[in-house]
């Protein structure tokens, strides 16, 4: 068959190591007409494509999957309802591989339904099943989204008995599709060229064209988790000018962009574009509220929208590029308020807080301490007096010491003193004896020179 017009094929990554695209390859290899392919991907490359194609009575809904580091596996039916043809599917698939096809389902000739099946990481394709029960009318063009857990919302159009409307369903991990709704609330003409977007929390943006009776304008309704849809609004600036086929994107928190072509009078068509805003996410994760501490200081932690300002108790709190943040907050003894604010660059602002009891672990502790300050007080003052008493009795000392040293130069200097009167009584004894040794030796010679008397004769009488 002829690949070009009537085939269906795909490029995957280059696979021989260098950047670009690589050689066109065919992933269906049926010999009848393969056409309206759509693809999606997860975040880790793998990839599932849809098609409608024809059997030779019939056109089904096809599928094959790209896993990476394999390739393209085999094409499957994925619909096996032969009652009339299946056709403009669309497929969608969250971070984890996880995929929802949805598809027009025709009864024969008499209406088309709105199905869905969904493959599963592991165990593959479903069973496809009917996601609206208006058996009345007919239902077309169907979109979906996913968010990051694996939930679902699809929209399509369908009339609600008066004129063109958008119905939705959403589908719940676990429990499977619900009712479908009517979300073009203002049902005064008709809606058409459906579209979707979620983000990671579940949450969704749905926008259509819709008939003013002259002109077709730009509409949006939003599903907001554990509340549902909301009233349907005009989100075109002048809605005198004819716009349509609109498309929209939103981010993981939210935040959402819608474009479409608008019509300058019947010159030229121009693209527009309208921004929806969200309050940032916030969320104190620790201390929970209620929880009570007898440490004066706690950890305040949590999560909110990377870029917002925070502010916590009156503090600038710096968060992180995930989001998170954490600090340390001193706490007063009793009930403490923690109170957080978080503002993006839109000036939108999100709030949350918790209370925490810090009790004092020892009652009077602040008294005690009070007083073991006083007499810490009193005893360094007696400590400083005692301090100036040791000074008082270093200086004494010194002067003491002063007083001794001049004491030692007294006394040395009455050594020097002894010394010399030693020495000079030393010479005067020796004087002496030598005077003594000559007076004796004198008188010897005197003995000597004198006559001697004889014992007959009387001594000389004595003086008168």
């Amino acid at each position: 068959m002829l690949l070009s017009l009537f085939g269906f094929s795909a490029n995957p990554v280059a696979a021989n190591g260098t950047p670009g695209w690589d050689t066109a390859a065919p992933i269906e290899d049926d010999t009848g007409s393969a056409f309206q392919p759509d693809i999606a991907m997860d975040i880790n490359g793998n990839a599932i494509a849809v098609w409608t194609q024809w059997d030779g009575s019939l056109n089904s809904i096809w599928a094959n999957r790209y896993e990476i580091g394999i390739g393209w596996g085999i094409p499957e039916l994925i619909e096996n309802n032969n009652s009339g043809d299946a056709m403009s599917p669309q497929v969608t698939m969250n971070s984890d591989g996880s995929a929802i096809v949805v598809f027009e389902q025709y009864e024969g000739w008499i209406r088309s339904d709105i199905c869905a099946n969904r493959y599963e990481v592991g165990t593959g394709w479903g069973t496809a099943e009917p996601i609206e029960t208006n058996t009345s009318v007919s239902a077309y063009t169907p979109r979906v989204a996913m968010d990051s857990n694996g939930n679902a919302i699809a929209v399509w159009q369908q009339s609600d008995g008066i004129r063109e409307n958008i119905s939705a369903n959403r589908y719940e991990v676990g429990t499977g599709w619900g009712n479908a709704t009517y979300i073009a609330t203002n049902n005064l003409f008709g809606a058409y060229n459906a579209q979707v977007a979620m983000d990671g929390n579940g949450n969704a943006i749905a926008v259509w064209q819709q008939s003013d009776g002259i002109r077709n304008n730009i509409w949006a309704n939003r599903y907001e988790i554990g509340t549902g849809w909301g009233t349907s609004e005009l989100i075109q600036s002048n809605p005198s000018e004819w716009a349509d086929s609109p498309r929209v994107a939103m981010d993981s928190i939210g935040n959402a962009f819608t474009v479409w072509p608008q019509w300058f009078g019947w010159v030229r068509s121009d693209i527009w574009a309208n921004h929806y805003n969200v309050p940032p996410f916030l969320s104190i994760v620790s201390p929970t509220s209620g929880e009570t501490t007898e440490i004066p200081v706690i950890t305040v932690s949590g999560k909110t929208e990377p870029g917002v300002e925070l502010i916590v108790n009156g503090i600038f709190v710096a968060v992180e590029s995930d989001g998170t943040f954490s600090f340390e907050l001193a706490l007063k003894e009793g009930s403490n308020a923690i109170n957080a604010e978080a503002t993006d660059y839109a000036g939108l602002s999100t709030s949350d807080s918790v209370t925490v009891t810090f009790n004092n672990p020892v009652p009077g502790l602040d008294d005690e301490l009070s007083d073991t300050q006083d007499e810490l007080n009193v005893t360094r003052n007696e400590l400083n007096a005692t301090q100036s008493e040791l000074n008082d009795a270093l200086n004494e000392l010194d002067a003491t010491r002063n007083e001794l040293d001049v004491t030692s130069n007294d006394v040395d200097n009455l050594q020097s003193q002894s010394l010399i009167l030693m020495v000079i009584l030393a010479v005067f004894a020796i004087l002496a004896a030598v005077m003594a040794v000559m007076y004796m030796n004198l008188r010897k010679k005197i003995g000597e020179l004198s006559p001697r008397r004889t014992e007959q004769e009387p001594p000389p009488p004595p003086p008168k």
